[in-house]
């Protein structure tokens, strides 16, 4: 999106969208997708895009380019993000989309080697698949603290997936 990528309309609206919302009786969600980058991997990107600054953990997957989730220094970004708008703006709550690793593509792997290597070499002992629900817990966590930390009363919710529940109260998946 072009706020996603640093120009243009920018973020900087919505202070006076949550004083229009809450003047009407509405609510004023933050709506992020932390590890899509980009929906479209043939477009340029800016130099400040995340996908640009930690393109080590840029993967191309598919048509996208996604963030891995298995990289802290990912999830720390995508935390600082939550906890940025959160302490900045007026938002009633924030919603999570796509918080999880892609959805398998048939016949192409996540390309997560390096992640999982690296867990290995740290002596960590998880199948790769449980190693990716640590990392997504993990995340969802350190987002629920870093919202509760800077707006108490924020709701902290999650669009709706069938495969995966998320405790909002911990944040923690169950």
């Amino acid at each position: 999106s072009v706020i996603a990528q640093g120009g243009g309309v920018g973020i900087e609206r919505d202070a006076g969208d949550a004083a229009d919302a809450h003047a009407r009786g509405l609510e004023l969600h933050a709506w992020l997708n932390p590890f899509r980058a980009a929906t479209n991997a043939s477009l340029p990107l800016a130099p400040t895009h995340v996908a640009t600054r930690l393109a080590e953990h840029a993967h191309l997957y598919g048509t996208t380019v996604t963030m891995d989730p298995g990289s802290p220094a990912v999830r720390d970004h995508v935390v600082a993000v939550v906890r940025d708008i959160v302490s900045r703006y007026d938002v009633d709550g924030v919603v999570l989309d796509d918080y999880f690793y892609p959805y398998p593509i048939a016949g192409t792997p996540y390309p997560d080697d390096a992640t999982y290597a690296d867990y290995q070499a740290g002596g960590g002992s998880l199948s790769r698949s449980a190693f990716r629900r640590a990392n997504v817990d993990a995340f969802v966590h350190a987002a629920h603290l870093a919202i509760r930390a800077a707006r108490p009363g924020t709701r902290w919710v999650r669009h709706y997936d069938d495969a995966l529940l998320v405790d909002m109260r911990s944040g923690m998946i169950r």
